[in-house]
């Protein structure tokens, strides 16, 4: 399934060429990106769509078992139609500074990567 998105960099800027034109990306980098913005926001965050992204706030400040971030990241990877299988899921959860790590491993059309999403 091929898709084209505007390109956005890390911190989530469109990403423009030397002649100011806005920039695409497709194929495996538009499913990394789409990956890494779903798993980034924060469930209610985008007022275009309130019930994108995941729960993370909720999740950190009510204490919910790793095992529940697991859960929600799968969610996630396997509701994407690129996502042909999920390999492994590591996850750093730092409770005291509320962040979270998470780094996967996935198959996509056919092509395995690994990605890292910080939140």
């Amino acid at each position: 399934m091929t898709m084209i998105s505007l390109k956005l960099d890390k911190e989530g800027d469109l990403v423009f060429d030397e002649h100011h034109n806005i920039e695409m990306v497709e194929g495996l980098e538009e499913v990394k990106q789409r990956l890494r913005l779903t798993l980034g926001t924060n469930h209610g965050e985008w007022f275009l769509n309130l019930r994108f992204g995941v729960p993370w706030i909720n999740m950190l400040s009510e204490g919910e078992p790793a095992e529940r971030f697991r859960k929600e990241i799968l969610k996630v990877l396997n509701s994407d139609p690129a996502i042909d299988e999920v390999e492994s899921i590591d996850i750093n959860l730092d409770r005291q500074n509320r962040k979270l790590e998470i780094e996967f491993v996935v198959i996509a059309d056919e092509e395995r990567f690994r990605e890292r999403v910080v939140i």
